[in-house]
């Protein structure tokens, strides 16, 4: 669901295959957005404002795609990278996900691609807001200031809370069956 200017005009979003539907708050077609169809699409639909640039981001299973609110490209990317399938999070005016070569891949408005590399034999895990990144690497957490070593485990559900007063991220260690709560 997207607010684009915070004036409760809804715009619902809903992706079935390779085909992306927009729909208002009454359930009706939104006239005007035509998506073309391309691959099966594997992730959620996000809208970000960066720079006053709506942008809305999903991933299918071959692209990385960035339309605007017709559903017309609005940024190609000016190189290919093969996309994981985790989420798509915007970072200090850029977008921010993973490759499936586990680097972190950062996108300007222009569609120039920043690879950040990482040990690419382990997992990362990455939330970010506009203003902090996390990492989940291992048995540690990054941010841009700190690292916390955690005992060992099998750690999943890497969440961001921002509630505009404070950050939070919380982790669940599967084996332990124990859910961590960090402040930023």
């Amino acid at each position: 669901v997207f607010d684009y200017d915070k004036n409760k005009n809804y715009r619902i979003c809903i992706t079935q295959s390779n085909e992306l539907f927009m729909f208002d708050a009454k359930g009706s077609f939104v006239n005007g957005f035509k998506y073309k169809k391309q691959d099966q699409i594997i992730t959620s639909p996000k809208h970000f404002r960066i720079q006053n640039k709506d942008l809305i981001v999903f991933k299918t299973k071959d692209k990385f795609n960035i339309i605007n609110r017709r559903g017309d490209m609005r940024i190609k990317l000016k190189s290919e990278i093969k996309f994981s399938n985790d989420d798509i999070y915007s970072y200090k005016n850029n977008l921010i996900s993973t490759s499936k070569n586990n680097e972190i891949i950062k996108i300007d408005l222009k569609g120039n691609i920043n690879k950040i590399k990482e040990d690419n034999s382990n997992k990362i895990f990455i939330v970010s807001n506009d203003d902090f990144i996390f990492y989940l690497k291992n048995n540690s957490i990054k941010t841009q200031k700190n690292k916390i070593d955690l005992e060992f485990g099998k750690y999943s559900n890497l969440v961001l809370y921002d509630n505009k007063k404070n950050i939070f991220i919380s982790l669940y260690n599967e084996q332990s069956n124990k859910l961590y709560l960090f402040d930023e």
